[in-house]
């Protein structure tokens, strides 16, 4: 009562700045909880839309197996021919420059390379080394028969590779 009458008398009434203060903090501590939620819900839409990012990215190195795999579609780059006890493989190069054209787009155009994991890009750009030695040396041509076994195997286990990694990166993407 003392002090109640000592404020009055300074000419301050504290009851009155405190009533005053209250929405003033009520307002900032509104401000600070409503920023971290903010923050956390544009984190996790920044996750999620890397996540779907990488989805799509890994779905579009799948299409582009269609041109490695060794088994003949109309888009794959090697053929066989089975005559009696042998194989003769062949390299269609239309198909080969399709699918550098294709990896080109993928990769630097549409920006999916940022998203493939360090053995992803080291199998496609063997491969397409492999196939860009061929287009140069054959250069022309629309096919060509293949001799070199090595290097048959060697484009048969990198398409082999990548189906693996990019199976297990997309179940992983999955879960």
């Amino acid at each position: 009562m003392i002090l109640l009458c000592q404020t009055q008398s300074n000419g301050i009434d504290w009851f009155k700045i405190i009533e005053m203060l209250i929405p003033v903090l009520v307002a900032i501590l509104a401000f600070w909880f409503g920023l971290r939620r903010l923050k956390k819900e544009t984190s996790i839409l920044v996750q999620r839309k890397k996540l779907d990012t990488t989805i799509e990215s890994y779905q579009e190195c799948w299409k582009l197996l269609r041109y490695m795999t060794p088994t003949e579609n109309r888009d794959s780059i090697l053929r066989f021919e089975k005559n009696k006890n042998e194989t003769q493989w062949f390299a269609r190069l239309e198909n080969g420059q399709l699918f550098l054209d294709e990896l080109t787009a993928v990769f630097y155009e549409k920006g999916y390379g940022l998203f493939y994991s360090k053995d992803i890009k080291e199998k496609l750009f063997e491969y397409r080394s492999i196939l860009y030695g061929l287009l140069l040396k054959e250069k022309g041509k629309q096919e060509v028969q293949l001799t070199n076994e090595n290097m048959i195997n060697r484009m048969s286990q990198l398409y082999d590779e990548l189906n693996n990694i990019l199976k297990e990166k997309l179940s992983e993407t999955a879960n």
